[in-house]
């Protein structure tokens, strides 16, 4: 039978789709605080999937708050362009007794971090991560802040807390290939061996070819970008490392297009995107000049 924790390990993974068949099949056996957690994984599964009409659809008003946030992260990722309104909603419940919770202060961050807000993202999980899931925000928000060093300080609290977790493990990875260098073989060996263990997934693959682009190895990196894709086609990270990696493979113009096109089409809040038409606009203003 499925397990709350084998499914929240499938999350950190990326196993999305493994996530929605256990919790199918989950029984929590009338213990409310079970269901909840599986609630709350399943709908940020969904969420990471891209089907957020689901998540819309499903979650009440009336839900605990946990499942709300999940709810508000949803309806970001389908219209980013209405921030204010969902900045003003997290404040609302960050000034009540809900401002504790887990997934709250998780979407906050995670929302703050995509918009390149990283200071704000860090006055949510900064101050005393009380989660594991917590610290590895803050890793990843401080490799975004290009402070590797105080990212390799917060995964050594990870360590200390729990040394042989996924999330620890994956925030090693992250570290390494930030690190570069020779850490970087240290970060394929990282994604490696939780391939071997649980089996490839996007989150995976994504490290793996981003490694390897870190080694100059494009042509092994191409590869796991196609098994990326053959699992979803419509992955920004495996789309937005593809761009980067056909680019340097340099036989492969056409593709590149194709694949930048897509990305526009599918993802165009997506912070990447908006970046390049922005760098676009400017090239064609002062080409224009």
């Amino acid at each position: 039978m499925a397990d709350v924790f084998g499914m929240q390990n499938q999350f950190y993974l990326g196993n999305f789709q493994q996530v929605v068949t256990d919790a199918s099949a989950f029984n929590p056996r009338g213990e409310a605080n079970a269901k909840l957690e599986c609630d709350i994984i399943l709908n940020r599964a969904y969420v990471a999937m891209g089907n957020h009409f689901l998540v819309l659809q499903k979650i009440n008003s009336d839900a605990p708050i946990s499942l709300q946030a999940v709810k508000l992260l949803a309806t970001y990722m389908q219209s980013p362009e209405q921030l204010p309104n969902y900045i003003d909603q997290i404040n609302a419940w960050m000034s009540t007794e809900a401002a504790t919770d887990n997934t709250l202060l998780v979407v906050a961050a995670m929302i703050y971090n995509r918009e390149g807000q990283y200071e704000e993202a860090l006055k949510f999980i900064g101050q005393n991560p009380a989660t594991l899931e917590q610290m590895a925000i803050l890793v990843q928000t401080y490799l975004q802040m290009h402070r590797v060093d105080l990212a390799e300080k917060t995964w050594t609290l990870m360590q200390q807390k729990e040394d042989d977790a996924t999330l620890t493990q994956l925030a090693a990875a992250w570290v390494n290939l930030a690190k570069g260098g020779d850490r970087i073989q240290k970060a394929l060996f990282g994604f490696t061996d939780l391939a071997e263990k649980y089996g490839t997934t996007l989150n995976l693959l994504n490290g793996m070819a981003a490694c390897h682009m870190s080694k100059g190895e494009f042509d092994d990196a191409h590869k796991l970008l196609q098994q990326s894709l053959d699992k979803n086609p419509q992955d920004v990270d495996a789309l937005i490392n593809l761009v980067v990696c056909l680019q340097h493979l340099g036989t492969y113009e056409e593709l590149v297009t194709t694949t930048i096109s897509t990305l526009q089409n599918l993802h165009p809040g997506h912070p990447w995107v908006k970046n390049m038409a922005q760098m676009e606009d400017s090239f064609a203003r002062i080409a224009g000049a």
